[in-house]
């Protein structure tokens, strides 16, 4: 049950609702709902039943409605067995924690997902609005103007400095490249099948991030480590002719 904040608005002539109590979103309240939530999300778009998924970690298919359900919370090595489970990251199962890098990152997924933010590089940096349609649901909503991010914020720290080393900025334009990649599959899909099938794609980059953005660096460099060993036999080749 949702517990309720006792502070109130201050009471004054002015305002309305003076004796108004706030209700509040704290972790002990909603946090096994919303992961279970995420993990359903998850096991429905791998087409995975929940005997299935029980079986892959050792519970039963009643244990995992009950996760789903939010009426048992995981403890955290259950949940990473869940993740594995599932293919995924266990911060894609797990609310975001915005005091990091990737942290920030899964909170951007969570608001493209439930209000179409969309991020875009500008000539400012990146800039993040809520569109009227979402390219890749089909949803609608308000358009709204957000913030831009560049090389310092608002206290005059450079970013990545503040929480970790990594840059927000690299992890953002990462992202804005594989959401351009997939919206340009998506025009060319033929049938609804083919369509869900790079939604699910796309899902699945998002669910495994930062891993997904590793091991697209990791195929590039082999790309052109072969590509320069190629070089180099036609090099010794042609010296042989």
């Amino acid at each position: 049950m949702v517990e309720k904040n006792h502070d109130t608005v201050p009471d004054n002539n002015n305002s309305i609702g003076n004796s108004a109590t706030y209700r509040t979103d704290t972790e002990s309240d909603t946090a096994a709902l919303r992961m279970g939530e995420r993990i359903r999300r998850i096991r429905i778009a791998l087409n995975m039943s929940q005997t299935e998924l029980g079986a892959r970690v050792g519970l039963s298919a009643d244990r995992v409605q009950k996760y789903e359900n939010g009426f048992r919370k995981p403890r955290e090595d259950m949940l990473n067995k869940i993740a594995d489970a599932l293919g995924v990251e266990t911060k894609a199962l797990t609310d975001p924690i915005v005091t990091t890098p990737i942290g920030v990152m899964y909170a951007l997924f969570e608001m493209e997902k439930a209000y179409n933010a969309v991020v875009r590089k500008t000539d400012r940096g990146f800039e993040m609005s809520f569109t009227g349609t979402n390219s890749l649901s089909g949803t609608n909503s308000g358009t709204y103007a957000c913030g831009t991010s560049s090389g310092t914020n608002i206290y005059g720290t450079e970013q990545g400095n503040l929480y970790g080393s990594d840059s927000i900025d690299d992890y953002i334009l990462e992202w804005t490249l594989e959401r351009n990649h997939i919206e340009e599959k998506l025009r060319e899909a033929s049938s609804d099948e083919e369509k869900n099938n790079i939604i699910l794609e796309y899902d699945m980059w998002k669910w495994t991030f930062p891993r997904s953005v590793s091991e697209k660096i990791d195929t590039e460099k082999k790309k052109k480590l072969l590509k320069e060993k190629i070089e180099l036999l036609q090099f010794e080749l042609s010296k042989l002719l």
